[in-house]
Protein backbone atom coordinates (compact mmCIF):
# COMPACT_ATOMS: atom_id res chain seq x y z
CA UNK A 1 0.00 0.00 0.00
CA UNK A 2 1.32 3.43 -0.93
CA UNK A 3 1.87 5.95 1.82
CA UNK A 4 -0.06 9.20 2.05
CA UNK A 5 3.17 11.02 1.20
CA UNK A 6 3.61 9.00 -2.02
CA UNK A 7 0.00 9.67 -3.03
CA UNK A 8 0.51 13.39 -2.40
CA UNK A 9 3.69 13.41 -4.50
CA UNK A 10 1.89 11.71 -7.38
CA UNK A 11 -0.93 14.25 -7.15
CA UNK A 12 1.62 17.07 -7.38
CA UNK A 13 3.24 15.48 -10.43
CA UNK A 14 -0.19 15.09 -12.05
CA UNK A 15 -1.10 18.72 -11.28
CA UNK A 16 2.17 19.95 -12.74
CA UNK A 17 1.71 17.83 -15.87
CA UNK A 18 -1.74 19.34 -16.46
CA UNK A 19 -0.92 22.99 -15.69
CA UNK A 20 2.65 23.32 -16.96
CA UNK A 21 3.80 25.57 -19.75
CA UNK A 22 7.12 25.28 -21.56
CA UNK A 23 9.80 27.80 -20.62
CA UNK A 24 13.48 28.49 -21.13
CA UNK A 25 15.61 29.09 -18.04
CA UNK A 26 18.32 31.66 -18.82
CA UNK A 27 20.75 31.91 -15.93
CA UNK A 28 22.67 34.95 -17.21
CA UNK A 29 23.38 36.95 -20.34
CA UNK A 30 24.96 34.66 -22.91
CA UNK A 31 24.15 31.45 -21.00
CA UNK A 32 22.64 28.55 -22.90
CA UNK A 33 18.85 28.41 -22.31
CA UNK A 34 17.66 25.31 -20.45
CA UNK A 35 14.22 23.95 -21.43
CA UNK A 36 11.95 23.38 -18.41
CA UNK A 37 8.25 23.45 -17.60
CA UNK A 38 6.71 25.84 -15.10
CA UNK A 39 3.41 26.87 -13.58
CA UNK A 40 2.81 30.62 -13.50
CA UNK A 41 0.70 32.43 -10.90
CA UNK A 42 0.37 36.10 -11.82
CA UNK A 43 -3.16 37.15 -10.91
CA UNK A 44 -4.08 39.84 -8.38
CA UNK A 45 -5.39 38.71 -5.02
CA UNK A 46 -7.47 41.07 -2.89
CA UNK A 47 -6.41 41.04 0.74
CA UNK A 48 -8.06 42.60 3.78
CA UNK A 49 -11.62 43.71 4.53
CA UNK A 50 -12.94 40.43 5.86
CA UNK A 51 -16.62 40.49 4.94
CA UNK A 52 -19.11 40.12 7.73
CA UNK A 53 -16.90 41.72 10.38
CA UNK A 54 -16.84 45.22 11.75
CA UNK A 55 -13.05 45.34 11.93
CA UNK A 56 -12.64 47.60 8.87
CA UNK A 57 -9.41 46.00 7.70
CA UNK A 58 -7.55 47.91 5.02
CA UNK A 59 -7.83 46.49 1.52
CA UNK A 60 -5.02 46.13 -0.96
CA UNK A 61 -4.17 44.06 -3.99
CA UNK A 62 -1.28 41.65 -3.74
CA UNK A 63 0.38 40.99 -7.06
CA UNK A 64 3.47 39.03 -6.21
CA UNK A 65 3.70 36.73 -9.22
CA UNK A 66 5.17 33.29 -8.59
CA UNK A 67 6.59 30.51 -10.68
CA UNK A 68 6.58 26.88 -9.58
CA UNK A 69 8.77 24.21 -11.15
CA UNK A 70 9.97 20.73 -10.36
CA UNK A 71 13.20 20.46 -8.33
CA UNK A 72 14.33 17.57 -10.53
CA UNK A 73 14.21 19.86 -13.59
CA UNK A 74 16.17 22.72 -12.05
CA UNK A 75 17.68 21.97 -8.63
CA UNK A 76 19.75 25.17 -8.19
CA UNK A 77 18.14 28.22 -9.82
CA UNK A 78 19.87 31.57 -9.37
CA UNK A 79 18.36 34.87 -8.29
CA UNK A 80 18.13 37.21 -11.28
CA UNK A 81 17.82 34.39 -13.81
CA UNK A 82 15.05 34.64 -16.41
CA UNK A 83 12.25 32.29 -17.39
CA UNK A 84 11.24 33.09 -20.97
CA UNK A 85 7.76 31.78 -21.80
CA UNK A 86 6.75 33.19 -25.18
CA UNK A 87 7.48 36.33 -27.23
CA UNK A 88 7.02 39.32 -24.91
CA UNK A 89 6.51 37.22 -21.75
CA UNK A 90 9.34 36.55 -19.34
CA UNK A 91 9.93 36.57 -15.58
CA UNK A 92 13.03 37.34 -13.49
CA UNK A 93 13.62 35.28 -10.33
CA UNK A 94 13.46 37.50 -7.27
CA UNK A 95 13.22 35.48 -4.05
CA UNK A 96 12.82 31.80 -3.30
CA UNK A 97 10.18 30.41 -1.03
CA UNK A 98 10.89 27.30 1.04
CA UNK A 99 11.39 24.19 -1.08
CA UNK A 100 8.35 21.96 -0.94
CA UNK A 101 9.45 18.37 -1.47
CA UNK A 102 9.13 18.02 -5.26
CA UNK A 103 8.67 21.66 -6.22
CA UNK A 104 10.39 25.00 -5.89
CA UNK A 105 8.42 28.25 -5.81
CA UNK A 106 9.97 31.64 -6.53
CA UNK A 107 8.54 35.11 -6.34
CA UNK A 108 9.23 36.66 -9.73
CA UNK A 109 9.12 40.03 -11.46
CA UNK A 110 7.31 40.07 -14.79
CA UNK A 111 9.46 41.79 -17.38
CA UNK A 112 8.00 44.53 -19.53
CA UNK A 113 7.24 43.28 -23.05
CA UNK A 114 10.08 45.45 -24.39
CA UNK A 115 12.57 43.84 -21.98
CA UNK A 116 11.32 40.35 -22.87
CA UNK A 117 11.49 41.06 -26.61
CA UNK A 118 14.32 39.23 -28.32
CA UNK A 119 14.75 36.58 -25.63
CA UNK A 120 14.77 33.02 -26.93
CA UNK A 121 11.48 31.19 -26.39
CA UNK A 122 10.55 27.50 -26.25
CA UNK A 123 9.92 25.87 -29.59
CA UNK A 124 6.27 25.49 -30.47
CA UNK A 125 5.17 21.93 -30.45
Amino acid sequence: MRSHRDIKRQARRDLHDRAKVPALYIESTGADPVPVTVRIFDKFQALGDIKGTNQQYAEFDDNMPRIIFMRADLPSPKRGAIFSIEPGEAYRLDSAMATDDLTITWHVVKLDAEDADGLPVPEAG
